[in-house]
């Protein structure tokens, strides 16, 4: 079943030589990549070239001309989007169609395959296999589609979206996932963030993280702070990860993974492999001037002090960052408490910064 966007060149079959282009024969290609003219010719022109194309070659075609690898990414997913797409359909769900255009253009085949797929197990009740999906789009663009598949709202990944969701608040309350690999615990913790805060889950809030994997402990704390607004929440997760290192650490590795500094494989694998916070910056500087009260007060008492401990600079950051704590203080929508820690942290950035250069 193909399901491809008529709009998107890079969704149809484009012959080889349209898409190495510059002139070149099917002769000339195969000297470059030093391959048999064979190799080349029978499909040089061929739309379904792909289909044809033998391994060997493939892989010196995509190394040497980028387009060409390109339109195999794009075709790859499209493949594995259509093999999901029909398998939902085959457990009763219905792919939303009005969805579809934006997320593709914002998150790209595979990653609407994946939560397609994690949409099937959970239907069929496979948890684990449901979390290892899910577990695969931790982070900024993955989050788009989790929130499609479980957000009942126009914007939404299935039809009936309510079935996706009673399938998800049932593998949460089935428990935690048993192989304890950090995917799958990755992909459980999704569930239980989203559940709290779209407020289809009755989690209640967390007093003790013990028995509780650190990354799933923040997963409820966060998702609960977006539920209720509750800035006292702040002051027991800051005492908790003060005095917890497994807690600091997993605070860390959960920012520098959502944003792409790091994969979640690398992270909790290789504990020393931390490196500068670029993209983390990024995204903190953007949540510190659009987030809501309580979010940005958590950031301001605990993320951004273990971010500053693991990287000085802030991921190069440092001077921005202390210019928008500076305009924090003055943002009448934020409460005193959350100006006065905007204040604190920025003359503790500035004590800092004059400290290194005595």
């Amino acid at each position: 079943m193909d399901h491809s966007d008529p709009q998107h060149p890079g969704d149809r079959d484009i012959s080889l030589c349209r898409l190495v282009g510059s002139g070149l024969s099917a002769e000339d290609v195969a000297a470059m990549l030093d391959v048999p003219v064979s190799a080349i010719s029978p499909v040089w022109h061929r739309p379904d070239w792909l289909d044809c194309c033998d391994a060997p070659t493939l892989r010196a075609l995509m190394a040497t001309f980028d387009p060409v690898a390109q339109h195999v990414v794009r075709r790859l997913g499209r493949r594995r989007l259509d093999r999901s797409w029909d398998r939902a359909q085959q457990v009763g769900l219905a792919v939303n169609d009005a969805a579809l255009p934006l997320l593709r253009e914002t998150v790209g085949n595979s990653a609407i395959a994946a939560v397609i797929d994690a949409a099937v197990h959970l239907r069929q009740g496979r948890f684990p296999e449901a979390y290892r999906w899910l577990g695969q789009c931790w982070g900024v663009r993955g989050d788009v589609v989790v929130d499609a598949l479980l957000d009942c709202g126009p914007a939404r990944l299935f039809l009936d979206c309510d079935s996706v969701v009673t399938a998800a608040a049932a593998a949460v309350h089935a428990g935690r996932p048993e192989s304890g690999e950090m995917t799958d615990v990755v992909g459980h913790s999704i569930l239980v963030h989203k559940g709290i805060r779209n407020g289809w889950l009755d989690v209640a809030t967390p007093l003790s993280a013990e028995g509780i994997d650190p990354f799933e402990f923040r997963s409820r704390v966060i998702g609960t702070l977006f539920s209720t607004e509750d800035a006292d929440l702040v002051k027991f997760y800051g005492s908790r990860v003060a005095a917890q290192p497994d807690l600091a650490r997993s605070e860390v590795l959960s920012l520098s993974t959502f944003s792409g500094d790091l994969g979640v494989a690398a992270a909790w694998g290789s504990p020393s492999a931390i490196p500068a916070l670029e993209r983390t910056a990024t995204d903190v500087l953007s949540d510190l001037g659009t987030r809501a009260d309580a979010y940005v007060y958590y950031l301001l008492e605990v993320a951004i002090p273990q971010l500053l401990r693991t990287d000085p600079t802030f991921g190069g950051r440092a001077a921005a960052l202390w210019s928008r704590l500076c305009a924090i203080r003055h943002r009448d929508s934020l409460t005193m408490r959350t100006r006065s820690a905007a204040d604190l942290l920025a003359t503790r950035l500035r004590d800092d910064s004059i400290e290194r250069l005595l």
